[in-house]
């Protein structure tokens, strides 16, 4: 399957390493089968036209550059060519799905932060992203009690 692309009004200046460039050259059609459309522009200069349309929906908080350098290092790698053959194509959504996620320190309005949690409840697996971390912690009351130093017979609350 192809992930749908969505033009971008301005289209984004890369510059590729030669590496970079040839991994490119190799995998065009990987790439754009991830809804990427990266074009050349010049001598080793590449124009980011189109971003897979998940990402591109997210309001220019995609690091668009750094996620074509990711998807190269990815295709370009040794570890490539084994992979195709067994279900290639996972850990490339897991970097396009890093790459679109909300990053520490980055501030939301109470309404996007709501369509988040509500995005994040339908999904089939709540509880972890894609490499498996958590998404959310259960802390007991005794113990959010405990470390604001609310609990009844506790030193520092004395």
């Amino acid at each position: 399957g192809r992930l749908a692309a969505q033009p971008l009004l301005l289209p984004l200046t890369l510059t590729l390493s030669p590496a970079e460039a040839q991994a490119l050259a190799a995998h065009r059609e990987e790439v754009e089968r991830w809804g990427l459309v990266v074009e050349e522009f010049g001598p080793r200069a590449y124009l980011i036209r189109a971003l897979p349309l998940p990402l591109a929906a997210e309001g220019g908080t995609v690091d668009a550059v750094a996620l074509v350098r990711d998807l190269l290092l990815e295709l370009g790698g040794e570890g490539w060519a084994k992979a195709v053959g067994a279900g290639a194509g996972v850990r490339q959504l897991q970097l396009l799905a890093c790459r679109g996620a909300i990053k520490a320190g980055q501030v939301l309005q109470p309404e996007e932060a709501e369509a988040l949690l509500q995005k994040l409840w339908r999904t089939t697996s709540p509880w972890t992203c894609a490499h498996g971390r958590p998404t959310a912690l259960y802390l007991p009351w005794a113990e959010l009690e405990r470390r604001f130093l609310r609990q009844e017979g506790s030193k520092e609350a004395k």
